[in-house]
């Protein structure tokens, strides 16, 4: 039937389709459909009123740490897959990993960027589950999954990223950091980062990060990447100064910095103290990292502060800037904290909560639109610093993993990952 249908007709039905998700399956289950959208984005006459931007919010994955335990003992039949939320009142999503004999019923979801999610497999045997078994999969190209080797420590793990590489859409590196042991003969425990490269199938030799014995992250272990390729996670000390850990995607090089932020222009010798509500990195259209957080703890009055990291400084050290965003049409309730779940790259989109309720808020406009799942399910975290692996003081579940879809990358990957 595709065959039969003229490349301009297909191309005005694929215009009337509601949900972006529909035409991204319309391009991945259908070879001449495939064809007929990549030949008009090679002759530039795509103009879908889906893609009016490059990349889509589709929802957010998680799993409940509580079920995986559960599943683990003796006897227990195997929980489902992840569960996702999407991100429309349309929208439909059921493919995640193949789990035809449930290996991967107990994974749960740690990263997501351009349309590939890292997933931790939790294993049966005690023995096995202190082993980080990894593994990256594509959901919506039927699932498709590539379980890496066994990185070179075990579940000591501080943060981790993905990385798809943008010249190859076959190609992806996963970025990991954790506390192991030297191999200077002392024994000595060091902050190491390793990285894993499809191209190659193995992980590097492990790379010295600066030491963050004397910090505690303040923020999700899933590290943001910004518009270089570098993964950075954020650190506090006890007198709640911040600190940005930048590792490159490569894992050659890695930096502590101390943040110079402060609240206002007479406060220039105070740095900036939170101790109610951390800030959350994300980043801006540019590709620039920031933080965000509620300016006032105690109040809720729809504001947040974002400060951006506009690079070197006059001496040397990197300059942020304070931006005030007003949330359009959003009001959080009285006493309520605005809580930030998740960030979505390269969408550039903050999932928030207040009052139990989710919003999808854009950094650059401050626009926000409810989520489809207008309240936190019960049996999922609602603290916005929620790292899961026990780390959480509130509760023991996994954090959302915001999925998102990069379309050019998409359509590339639709045949290198076939």
């Amino acid at each position: 039937m595709a065959a039969a249908l003229h490349g301009e007709l297909l191309l005005d039905i694929f215009s009337r389709l509601p949900d972006p998700i529909d035409l991204l399956r319309c391009a991945a289950t259908c070879g001449p459909w495939f064809r007929v959208i990549l030949a008009a984005i090679a002759a530039g006459h795509l103009n879908l009123p889906q893609l009016h931007r490059s990349s889509f919010v589709l929802g957010a994955f998680y799993q409940i740490a509580a079920v995986v335990s559960a599943a683990n003992a003796p006897g227990n039949k195997p929980p489902c897959p992840p569960r996702f939320d999407p991100a429309s009142a349309c929208g439909s999503f059921s493919s995640f990993l193949p789990n035809s004999d449930g290996f991967f019923s107990p994974a749960m979801p740690l990263a997501s960027r351009r349309g590939l999610i890292l997933s931790r497999v939790v294993m049966p045997t005690p023995l096995d589950r202190r082993k980080l078994h990894l593994a990256v999969s594509h959901p919506l190209l039927a699932g498709r999954t590539r379980l890496l080797p066994l990185p070179p420590l075990d579940l000591d793990l501080t943060g981790y990223a993905l990385l798809p590489d943008v010249d190859d859409p076959g190609a992806f590196r996963v970025l990991i950091t954790a506390i192991v042991v030297s191999d200077s003969g002392d024994h000595n425990l060091m902050h190491a980062a390793y990285c894993y490269y499809s191209g190659t199938g193995l992980w590097s030799a492990p790379t010295e990060c600066p030491s963050v014995e004397h910090l505690a992250m303040s923020g999700p272990r899933a590290g943001t990447v910004d518009a270089h390729g570098t993964a950075h996670w954020l650190y506090r000390d006890s007198n709640s100064s911040l600190y940005t850990l930048a590792v490159a995607g490569d894992a050659t090089q890695a930096a502590l910095t101390k943040l110079p932020i402060i609240l206002h222009a007479v406060q220039r010798n105070r740095l900036i103290q939170l101790h109610l509500q951390p800030l959350f990195p994300c980043l801006t259209g540019a590709g620039e990292l920031a933080l965000v957080h509620n300016r006032r703890p105690d109040a809720a009055d729809g504001k947040l502060d974002l400060w951006i990291n506009k690079g070197a400084g006059d001496h040397g050290g990197s300059t942020w800037v304070r931006r005030p965003e007003e949330l359009a049409k959003y009001k959080a309730a009285p006493l309520e904290l605005l809580k930030v779940v998740g960030f979505a790259e390269s969408a550039g989109k903050l999932l928030v909560c207040s009052v139990g309720m989710l919003s999808w808020l854009d950094v650059e406009s401050g626009k926000t639109e409810m989520a489809s799942s207008r309240h936190y399910p019960r049996d999922v975290c609602r603290s916005g610093s929620c790292q899961g692996y026990d780390s959480c003081s509130e509760c023991t579940y996994n954090c959302r993993v915001i999925y998102k879809v990069h379309w050019p990358s998409f359509l590339s990957q639709i045949s290198a990952w076939s």
